[in-house]
């Protein structure tokens, strides 16, 4: 989880020469709340969208993992990739997968927080969801910590 923000959804930089990473990097911080599965449909759909690839990470789960907020990380191949008209698609898409997190049973409740970052994990812009029909809003805060990439898998 990124410090700071309680959850959410976390979109930084990934360096495009680290490891087999091409393209985008779909992590979540609780493979229990948000499946890898889930995350690879999700990877599928931004590849038939934008044509723009993505792998999965996760750390292992240790211990009940609550959280007020679902966490969804999203690391770009570069900062540049902010200026691309592709993010404007990937960050929708991200938003819709969110949004329908609310229909689910254990996350109905809990807002969602994206978190754009970095390639050296620094907050750039945030947006919560607060429901399902609810439109992201940005906010002005902005962690003040990093995250170190998470392993593939």
């Amino acid at each position: 989880m990124t410090s700071g923000m309680g959850g959410g959804i976390a979109i930084r930089s990934w360096p495009a020469t680290i490891g087999a990473v091409a393209g985008l990097l779909l992590e979540t911080t609780n493979p229990l709340d948000i499946s890898p599965d889930e995350l690879k449909a999700l990877a599928a759909e931004i590849l038939t969208q934008t044509g723009t690839r993505a792998s999965v990470a996760y750390e292992d789960q240790f211990g009940a993992g609550v959280t007020l907020h679902e966490v969804l990380i999203v690391w770009l191949p570069s900062r540049d990739f902010l200026k691309d008209t592709v993010y404007t698609q990937l960050l929708n898409l991200v938003f819709a997968f969110m949004r329908a997190r609310f229909r689910k049973s254990h996350g109905q409740r809990r807002p969602k927080t994206i978190s754009v970052l970095d390639d050296q994990g620094r907050e750039l812009e945030r947006y919560e969801i607060k429901s399902e029909e609810g439109e992201p809003r940005q906010s002005k805060e902005k962690g003040k910590h990093r995250r170190t990439r998470p392993p593939l898998r």
